[in-house]
């Protein structure tokens, strides 16, 4: 097996692990954090060093890790190894809230494992070197993409708006498009950069490497924004969970839809971990306690 495969799927892992670690120490925080105090939350959470601490690793470690992941394997693959992370989810919060792992969170550590080693087995790497970002179909197909990732986005913050009971799902769910978003977008930023580092110049491929800049920053603020306040509707796994959704299923259209190739083989192997992934994330969510609420 090809050695830069097996570090890219062991960063993917290390990011996911990082990721969601981070994600637990923020909402512990914030859980912490007087009642009077939420409105005016970030400023007495910079000072914070258990928020800090989840920050750093949710944005800054699990960062590195996932830029060097997708350098070696591409975008595709990485949401699904990530969500490795949320088995050190559960265990990390079985440490802060004392919670038993029961027979549900078992079968969710079992499926979720399978669902990992799928979306490894369908190899379904994109190597950011052999894309032509000037191709006009694929330009075309980008555009398509975004524009339809943002007005889903949309609606689910519409529907969070609109909703007395179901609050944490729909935002938990619109956490999820900035990520699908950013996890895209640094992979135009690689191939921009590639071509310019080469020596080759263009409008288009300066004008996909400003944008692509400008929409990750734009993106990774907003996605942190929304994942804190989701954490404010629900139990964290719960939010983790649901946020996997849109993450999770985003890879498939990134190979199929936007670079237009997969094999009947592969679609079998990563549909099938989506849904054992998807799947392991609301039994592992399963039954929190209510300190989480």
């Amino acid at each position: 097996m090809d050695i830069r495969f097996i570090i890219g799927v062991l960063l993917a892992l290390s990011a996911g692990i990082s990721t969601f670690i981070g994600q637990v120490l923020q909402k512990k925080a914030i859980n912490e954090l007087p009642a009077n105090l939420l409105n005016n939350k970030l400023k007495f959470l910079i000072k914070n060093r258990v928020w800090l601490l989840g920050l750093i690793l949710y944005i800054v470690i699990a960062t590195i890790f996932y830029i060097l992941a997708e350098l070696l394997i591409g975008p595709v693959l990485i949401p699904g190894l990530m969500s490795f992370g949320l088995v050190a989810l559960v265990l990390v919060s079985r440490k802060i809230v004392y919670e038993k792992i029961g027979k549900e969170k078992i079968l969710g550590m079992i499926m979720l494992s399978i669902g990992v080693i799928a979306i490894s087995a369908s190899k379904l790497v994109v190597n950011y070197k052999n894309v032509k970002i000037e191709q006009s179909d694929l330009i075309r197909r980008i555009i398509i993409f975004t524009i339809s990732t943002v007005f889903l986005w949309l609606i689910f913050e519409l529907f969070t708006y609109l909703s007395k009971t179901k609050k944490v799902v729909f935002k938990s769910l619109a956490a999820g498009f900035p990520y699908v978003l950013s996890n895209f977008f640094i992979f135009p930023l690689y191939v921009s950069a590639n071509e310019l580092l080469n020596g080759r110049q263009s409008f288009i491929i300066w004008l996909f490497f400003i944008v692509s800049c400008i929409i990750l920053i734009i993106v990774n603020i907003l996605g942190i924004t929304e994942l804190q306040t989701a954490y404010q509707y629900g139990k964290v796994t719960l939010v983790a969970s649901v946020q996997q959704i849109p993450i999770q299923t985003a890879p498939l259209f990134y190979y199929y839809v936007v670079f237009n190739s997969l094999s009947q083989k592969s679609i079998l192997l990563v549909t099938s971990g989506i849904f054992l992934i998807i799947t392991s994330g609301f039994l592992l969510s399963a039954d929190l306690e209510n300190k989480w609420e």
